[in-house]
């Protein structure tokens, strides 16, 4: 190893994309909220402009299928 590199072992478990920074948490409550204001009458329209996000990416979060 060289001095200043950084070594990971390949046995070491890669975490999951957003696991360290919390970004995994924080997209799931923003979505769920956006389903619950869906649910309330919200428009998707009006989602979209409220989260600048486009119309399609809240149909998708939307309609998303959770696991």
């Amino acid at each position: 190893m060289l001095l200043g590199q950084l070594f990971t072992s390949p046995l070491e478990k890669k975490r999951a994309w957003g696991a360290n920074s919390g970004i995994r948490s924080k997209l799931k409550k923003r979505n769920e909220a956006i389903k619950l204001a869906f649910e309330e009458g919200t428009t998707m329209k009006e989602l979209a402009e409220n989260y600048f996000l486009s119309e399609n990416t809240i149909r998708n979060i939307i309609y998303q299928k959770t696991c």
